[in-house]
């Protein structure tokens, strides 16, 4: 990612950008080896899917052409803008919901002040004839989803999906982030952004409603999927969310020009490695008890 020279908003765009790009590539090789087909798989009895990060559509496209009706939700635009592109050039009707639309208004408080307020959901509250569109994307953000799950709790949503969770170098400078456990590494990040998919889960699902994380990491020999599941039923700790089953399949990392390379962080040890070749597509599913 090209350094900051100042100019904040040229600093996130250029990250946003780069990540998109980057994540394009990636992307088209998971489709390649089928890996998008396989995490649908998992979805088979879910008809209503939140998607936790778009990335370049891909995804996306995978679960409209397996029948599933989706929200999408990224806080990245250029993926939101790609992924629409991508969608609408296999057919899909999408609707893309972005913050910049959303108005600051102006309103006096009972002792007379006068304040604004950004209501940067109000355009998905207002949304009209959901059933016309295939897909909806949401320019939003998880670690700051109260409105959201106002939103979404009614529309009986059957699945909650993050697969492959990342995001651009510029999010370490959110302030939510970094008033929320302010993340050190990209291992970090996913730990905790995972965190709150766990609990947006559990506020919008019914009973037995699913939840579908998928990483990427090494061989899923019996002693790391303990370890997984350990990892797992920590994070679900403080909801009703109950780990029911982890599979894994091999694939390879792309190595075409722009890809994002994938690094390995052993959570255990901290040690730094940049994944080559064969790697595993890890799936966490767990449902709500």
């Amino acid at each position: 990612m090209t350094g900051f020279n100042g100019d904040v908003k040229k600093f996130v765009n250029d990250a946003m950008d780069e990540y998109c790009n980057q994540w394009k590539v990636n992307s088209e090789g998971i489709k390649k080896c089928d890996g998008y087909k396989w995490m649908s798989s998992f979805l088979n009895e879910a008809k209503f899917v939140l998607e936790i990060g778009c990335g370049a559509g891909l995804s996306t496209k995978q679960l409209l052409a397996d029948g599933h009706k989706v929200i999408s939700i990224d806080e990245n635009p250029k993926c939101l803008e790609t992924a629409k592109g991508n969608l609408e050039d296999a057919g899909f009707k999408v609707l893309l919901v972005l913050r910049g639309k959303i108005t600051k208004e102006r309103y006096k408080k009972s002792n007379g002040a006068i304040e604004y307020t950004i209501k940067y959901f109000n355009d998905f509250f207002e949304v009209i004839n959901e059933d016309e569109y295939d897909a909806i994307l949401i320019e939003s953000d998880v670690w700051d989803y109260s409105l959201l799950s106002e939103w979404l709790k009614p529309k009986e949503i059957d699945a909650v999906i993050c697969w492959l969770i990342g995001s651009h170098g510029a999010r370490s400078f959110n302030k939510i982030l970094i008033n929320n456990g302010n993340p050190k590494s990209g291992h970090h990040y996913r730990i905790l952004t995972q965190n709150k998919v766990y609990e947006l889960a559990d506020a919008i699902l019914g009973k037995d409603g699913m939840l579908h994380i998928v990483d990427r990491g090494a061989l899923v020999n019996e002693d790391e999927e303990k370890k997984i599941r350990q990892c797992h039923e920590e994070q679900a700790s403080v909801t009703s969310m109950k780990i029911t089953t982890i599979d894994s399949v091999l694939y390879r990392e792309s190595n075409e020009d722009g890809a994002m390379k994938m690094i390995n962080e052993d959570i255990y040890t901290n040690k730094v490695n940049q994944v080559e070749g064969d790697t595993y597509l890890i799936s966490v599913l767990s449902k709500k008890g």
